[in-house]
């Protein structure tokens, strides 16, 4: 995986002091090339694949912030910013989920393109053999998805990659549903009409 550079971000004293007693106990937050860590009191580490999508530019208690999603539901918060360091920590953190989610696909990107246009031949299949080879081409796709993780932050991969996983995931979870598809226009094509 490519690095990116170490970026941290602190807010100021001022709003520190008038914070912290609030329950505001983190001071700023340190990003690397495969999470955040939040720093200041009790301390947090944020991988990306916890994030449920990029941070965004918030507002609490009048400050300006940077609310981190999280797959479980929850945010976190930095909150007591100043306006350009939530703008310069929300325009690092796409790019780093970016290139971090990319590149973990992009790892798969030939088995990836290979079993989408099997799962595309199986949904039109011009003879049986098509239709007999599902199982290996189920195994393959959740071998792959395995190795994938099981969700990724709307937008952060270009549009043509998610809908590739898209059709993955969608074969890997009902694969019933295109071998009886197949199943039901080879019998139709092949039975004799009386």
């Amino acid at each position: 995986m490519s690095e990116t550079k170490t970026t941290r971000v602190k807010r100021s004293q001022l709003a520190g002091l008038l914070l912290r007693p609030l329950g505001h106990g983190y001071w700023g937050v340190e990003q690397t090339d495969d999470g955040f860590t939040f720093l200041g009191r009790g301390g947090r580490r944020i991988a990306f694949s916890d994030l449920a999508g990029s941070p965004k530019k918030t507002k609490a208690l009048g400050f300006k912030a940077a609310s981190f999603p999280l797959k479980s539901g929850s945010d976190v918060k930095l909150v007591g910013l100043k306006e350009n360091d939530v703008a310069q920590l929300v325009t690092s953190a796409q790019s780093a989920l970016r290139l971090y989610y990319s590149a973990i696909v992009e790892a798969s990107e030939d088995e990836l393109q290979a079993l989408v246009r099997a799962v595309s031949r199986l949904d039109d299949p011009r003879r049986y053999p098509s239709a007999c080879l599902l199982k290996p081409f189920l195994s393959r796709t959740s071998a792959l998805l395995e190795k994938l993780p099981d969700s990724i932050p709307e937008g952060v991969l270009r549009e043509e990659k998610e809908r590739l996983l898209g059709k993955l995931r969608r074969f890997a979870s009902n694969p019933t549903c295109s071998n009886r598809a197949v199943i039901c226009l080879i019998f139709a094509v092949k039975r004799p009409r009386s």
